[in-house]
């Protein structure tokens, strides 16, 4: 009995490696962008960036207790920095797309441009500024190959 337990053990253990999990699962690129903020990024067939999405990863010190958002100030930078003014384009409209909404304590502003769309997803706050969760940029003529081994990154 005791033996059937142990292969049982080592079966699962060996099917945890590198290759078994590039086989089964699609990879993805993920970047460190600033300490304790990485960004996971889809590409498509071409190996351009279709989608970015940006959190924190790790408990960043922080005298308010905030760990896990990021403050609009910095969400913009953030923006500013990976879809510059050039590469994004103009606002397609001075208001939020019509998908964005505030309801029950969380909150998704979408904004549009002329290549990209950039979302801000977070929690509402009373008195706080970082409540933003996740940050997304979204290139709107680019089509990310989901599910697709061929657009991957290995």
């Amino acid at each position: 009995m005791s033996g059937i337990i142990w292969v049982a053990a080592c079966i699962q253990v060996s099917a945890q490696s590198q290759i078994d999990l590039m086989q089964k699962y699609l990879p993805i690129a993920t970047y460190q962008i600033r300490p304790g903020i990485i960004m996971f990024v889809e590409f498509d067939n071409q190996g351009q960036a279709c989608q970015m999405t940006l959190e924190r990863n790790e408990a960043v010190s922080s005298n308010d207790g905030k760990r896990d958002t990021f403050s609009a100030q910095l969400a913009d930078q953030l923006v500013d920095e990976l879809a510059p003014v050039a590469v994004r384009g103009q606002p397609l409209s001075r208001y939020l797309n019509p998908d964005s909404y505030v309801a029950g304590g969380v909150f998704l502003l979408k904004q549009d441009f002329t290549n990209v769309s950039v979302e801000k997803i977070g929690n509402t706050s009373d008195d706080s500024t970082e409540s933003i969760r996740t940050l997304r940029i979204l290139w709107t003529k680019r089509s990310c190959s989901r599910g697709s081994k061929s657009g991957s990154i290995k």
